[in-house]
């Protein structure tokens, strides 16, 4: 370990956060980019993954509105489309993930990048929250 940290803070790596490439995702996936938007143009000049975006596919039909309240979320929903409101993107929510809604007590999330996210941390997470198969 002594060496390790030796050579990390030779290099100038010591006490810095991890660098953007190895990061697994691409800038215009990630909540930086949330609060930080940037053009494509501005991302890859500073070195970080840009990921194209399929453009979203018009599906006939109707998309059922999550509700604001958990209270207010019926089972069904898990069979439902659900549409962002961001981006317009079609998803779906899965029934361990309601569970873990309702323990926690939030509204189901309206928001693809949202979905995306806690599906990483319920993943991660999984052994303390272990509502249903996981």
């Amino acid at each position: 370990m002594p060496k390790i940290i030796e050579c990390m803070m030779k290099n100038g790596e010591w006490g810095e956060f991890f660098p953007h490439t190895i990061s697994p995702h691409a800038y215009n996936e990630t909540v930086a980019n949330e609060y930080f938007p940037l053009s494509k143009e501005e991302v890859l000049k500073r070195g970080f993954k840009w990921k194209e975006i399929a453009p979203v596919v018009e599906v006939s039909g109707e998309f059922d509105v999550v509700p604001d309240d958990i209270k207010d979320t019926g089972d069904d929903i898990c069979s439902k489309v659900l549409k962002c409101e961001k981006c317009l993107k079609r998803y779906k929510i899965m029934k361990h993930e309601l569970d873990f809604y309702r323990k926690m007590k939030v509204p189901a999330p309206k928001n693809v990048l949202i979905v995306g996210i806690l599906r990483d941390f319920l993943y991660v997470h999984k052994e303390n929250f272990l509502i249903g198969s996981v």
